[in-house]
């Protein structure tokens, strides 16, 4: 990342937290992930929409920042949520959801 600034600022990062994605189903699911605001969190494997797919297993999901989100099971044709989970991402943990 390249950052252009007037004066000598400290810019700390930091890896965030996990998150252990688990499906309760056998079957190919999509997910959306809303932030602390409602707004849709796009992340690296959503590039072009605000959907994810939910694949059978656990799955870790890093480098979210600390924070809460809302994860959200969506129907076969994305219009309807039908399962949803709040979670609290915290620095250097790892925390389970389950849809």
């Amino acid at each position: 990342m390249s950052l252009t600034v007037p004066s000598s600022p400290t810019v700390t990062l930091t890896p965030g937290g996990t998150i252990r994605l688990q499906s309760k189903h056998t079957e190919r699911r999509r997910y959306r992930i809303l932030d602390a605001n409602g707004t849709p969190y796009p992340r690296f494997a959503m590039p072009r929409s605000n959907y994810g797919t939910l694949l059978p297993g656990a799955w870790p999901l890093v480098n979210y920042a600390p924070g809460l989100y809302t994860f959200q099971l969506l129907s076969a044709d994305e219009n309807v949520v039908v399962d949803s989970q709040q979670v609290i991402v915290r620095e250097g943990e790892t925390v389970d959801v389950s849809l």
